[in-house]
């Protein structure tokens, strides 16, 4: 099930968590800030969870696509999102 290389398997390999950090460090990654939509992801959090309803209005603000393994977030109504499985 899954990549397993990706599985937590509760040990830690501090050369391997000094490459992740490196990697996340040097990324093109964008931050945004999270506190202005929370009345909204509030709003979604009845059909979401948290995290989901984060990510939904943060694609929404950005008017993005939001990738998904699921389907399950596609379904739920209430929100904008474009959801593309993958």
């Amino acid at each position: 099930m899954g990549d397993p290389a990706l599985r937590c398997t509760g040990e830690f390999d501090v050369e391997r968590d000094r490459m992740a950090l490196a990697n996340l460090a040097g990324s093109p990654l964008q931050r945004y800030r999270h506190d202005f939509p929370l009345p909204h992801i509030w709003y979604l959090w009845t059909n979401l969870t948290a995290c989901d309803a984060a990510h939904v209005v943060l694609a929404e603000g950005l008017d993005a696509t939001l990738l998904r393994r699921g389907s399950g977030l596609a379904t739920v109504a209430r929100h904008r999102a474009q959801i593309a499985l993958i």
